[in-house]
């Protein structure tokens, strides 16, 4: 027979090799298609055969060439090997035996390149010389180079007549698209144990092996849905004794035996390190691989996961039933996150023992782990470790988003207390003065960027003490719906922790209630102050800059957007880190959800930042009497209410302001913080004037004061 050796024996797998498509096991489906297309004539010019190795690609191959080839046929049943002579057809036992000149076998492994695929090109052409059809079967095809495809796709495409192209390989994603295209593709699928273990019973019947059952059993479990496998490992058992039995296969193989395993899935179960390690010392000191033992105990966890899935359905999971009993004994131990965690650390001591030397060393710490099972929390205790930490923390469930009660009104005296607590950084608006609410009073008595106290907030009135009502949302409900809602914040005093959280607080409340109000005129210099205040707590001092140098204006829109308004500039267009950090501080102050809009104002006058101002027509400016420039301003007949104070925390140098169109020239010397201004003297000896604060960078403004009397630096 083909391939025997010197001493005449030949191996299993080669001996047993199936002769007729009905002999070819665990692919009936491919076997009944291959047969129906040669009864038919339905033959293609070229197959692809694809599948894990050991699956029938080679064999079915030669069957098909069998097929073609019979004396008695094309026929779906070729001649079978049989023990007499004449059983047998010459064509048949040519192919068989390998020897038929029409039924070429080429290793694409070694035969890769564009110069065998031309010698391959040159022998298509050549008429069939044995038999009626011309095979070629190229075994591990994805091992061709790029040009031997390339040179193959014609001949593959449209061979001569008689010519029959099979192609088997292993890694089918390798194949080139235009190559799948023109094949035939038939995947062969890994043989199921019980088609294996039928298999290997016939085989030991017709070799004269004893082999009992749980022998059969674990050699097919061993081959992994390869024929080729069981049947290589059936011969290498059968060698070493007579008698097949399990214990013979455990120690031929090198494999574990079950008891041992289930010994130690015991001693993990129960958590007893010392007992686990040392039968993982009996096992390395037997001769059984470190890889060997880990392997062993991921196909126990993974039956214990299955286990407990599926209780009653272990030989539908391919659990042993001698392993069925012993493992459920073991369920109660475990829980499924515990598998889990199980599998994931066997996983991760696999890793590492490919990538150390110290084999033992990481077996023992994966065994360790194993057993202390306590340090690797599931999801849900962790989830209620939270819960727990939380209810804590807020010392009973409050429902989300629940409104809050308004305010009681409080009298005169409490507001002025009010009032008096602020820093001293922080002067008292006229606002916050005539304001009926603590909370009010409290956040407009501190317009500039400075943190909220402690007694501020605590004679205001306000309850800072107790929990957060729901999310941390300040977002202030839209014109004609429910009152506003803030969230409580703990109190907390300028440099302790939490006083970024009170500030923003302190400065939502204003800015919400001032754009609630729809009557105070600070109600846009509220919103703007909020948001640069938020700014400069979180230490973003570019950005904060930034904004309140571009920024003209921000306000709440009636259905609770925040409008912010900035000059002509490109650091606030969609996508640029000042405008997400802007979106992000809006949104920390007046609710997570609020809508952000950025306008672009051209003018840039930043007029809606300030008290609006009343228009003068011209009629009306002609008619006012210009004081004497050597009076006091005091004395001028015309006196212009005193705005609110404004912070002007950056002096500005000398500005040359436009001329007036009276005649009127003026220049401003210096400008310093406070009520007072020098000017610089023009036609007599120099005369000070009293003028607002003004916001710094805004000479419009000024210009305006001076040409209706307020500031008069000289004719």
């Amino acid at each position: 027979m083909m391939g025997a050796t010197v001493s005449g024996y030949q191996a299993l797998y080669r001996k047993y090799r199936p002769q007729t498509f009905r002999e070819l096991a665990g692919q009936d489906p491919i076997a009944d298609t291959l047969r129906n297309e040669v009864r038919d004539g339905r033959l293609a010019h070229a197959y692809l055969f694809t599948g894990p190795r050991g699956t029938g690609k080679t064999t079915s191959a030669r069957l098909l060439a069998k097929a073609l080839n019979c004396a008695n046929g094309p026929t779906p049943d070729p001649c079978p090997e049989a023990g007499g002579a004449s059983s047998e057809c010459p064509q048949c036992k040519a192919v068989r035996t390998g020897t038929h000149l029409d039924v070429v076998e080429i290793d694409a492994a070694s035969n890769r390149g564009i110069d065998d695929i031309r010698s391959l090109q040159e022998r298509v052409q050549l008429a069939p010389v044995q038999g009626r059809n011309k095979v070629f079967i190229i075994d591990e095809v994805h091992m061709l180079t790029d040009a031997a495809w390339n040179a193959l796709l014609k001949t593959l495409e449209e061979p001569p007549p008689n010519c029959i192209f099979v192609l088997a390989t292993t890694e089918v994603h390798k194949v080139l698209a235009t190559v799948l295209s023109r094949c035939q593709r038939f995947d062969f699928q890994r043989i199921s144990r019980s088609a294996l273990v039928e298999r290997l019973r016939f085989v030991a019947q017709a070799e004269g092996i004893a082999v009992d059952e749980p022998a059969l059993d674990i050699l097919a479990r061993r081959a992994d849905g390869g024929l080729r496998d069981g049947l290589s490992l059936l011969d290498q058992v059968a060698a070493t004794t007579s008698d097949v039995t399990a214990q013979a296969v455990y120690d031929a193989l090198g494999m574990l035996p079950a008891d041992q395993v289930v010994a130690l899935g015991r001693q993990l179960a129960e958590r007893d390190t010392v007992g686990a390690l040392e039968t993982t010392y009996g096992l390395l000191r037997a001769g059984h691989d470190h890889r060997t033992i880990l392997r062993e105990l991921l196909a126990w966890a993974r039956n214990l996961m299955l286990l407990q899935l599926a209780p009653d359905k272990a030989e539908a999971l391919d659990i042993p039933q001698s392993q069925a009993g012993p493992l459920q004994a073991q369920l109660p131990h475990f829980t499924q996150a515990d598998l889990l965690n199980v599998l994931e650390t066997l996983r991760e001591t696999d890793h590492a023992l490919r990538g150390s030397n110290q084999l033992t060393v990481w077996l023992e710490v994966g065994l360790l782990r194993l057993c202390d099972r306590t340090s690797v929390p599931s999801l849900a205790d962790l989830a209620r470790r939270v819960s727990d930490l939380e209810a804590r923390m807020t010392g009973s469930p409050v429902p989300a988003r629940e409104p809050i009660a308004a305010p009681a009104p409080v009298s005169a005296a409490a507001a002025a207390a009010a009032s008096a607590t602020a820093p001293a950084s922080a002067p008292a608006s006229s606002a916050a003065a005539a304001a009926t609410s603590a909370s009010a009073s409290a956040a407009a008595s501190a317009p500039a960027p400075a943190p909220v106290s402690a007694a501020a907030s605590a004679s205001a009135g306000e309850d800072r003490s107790g929990p957060r009502s729901g999310r941390d949302d300040r977002r202030g409900s839209p014109a004609g719906t429910a009152p506003y809602e803030w969230a409580s914040a703990p109190a907390a005093t300028p440099g302790e922790g939490g006083s970024y959280q009170a500030a923003q607080q302190a400065a939502g409340q204003a800015a919400g209630q001032a754009n609630q109000s729809g009557t105070g005129q600070d109600a846009s210099q509220d919103v703007f102050q909020a948001i640069f205040q938020a700014m400069e707590q979180t230490g973003q001092r570019s950005k904060s800059a930034a904004f309140k140098q571009y920024v003209v204006a921000a306000r709440r829109k009636p259905e609770g957007a925040v409008e912010i308004r900035t000059k002509k500039t490109t650091l606030y267009k969609d996508g640029s880190d000042h405008r997400i950090f802007a979106v992000e501080t809006v949104r920390r102050v007046f609710g997570a959800h609020v809508p952000v809009e950025f306008v672009e104002d051209a003018a840039g006058t930043g007029r809606d930042r300030r008290p609006e101002r009343p228009a003068v027509s011209g009629a009306q400016a002609d008619s006012l009497q210009m004081p004497n420039p050597i009076q006091s301003p005091v004395q001028s007949p015309v006196q212009s209410p005193v705005p609110p104070s404004l912070p002007d925390p950056i002096p500005t140098p000398s500005e040359e302001l436009p001329a007036p169109t009276n005649g009127v020239k003026a220049q401003v010397a210096e400008r310093t913080p406070g009520p007072a201004v020098t000017a610089a003297p023009v036609t007599a000896a120099p005369v000070t004037t009293t003028r607002p604060t003004y916001d710094s960078g805004d000479p419009v403004a000024l210009a305006a004061d001076i040409f209706l009397g307020k500031v008069i630096e000289g004719r």
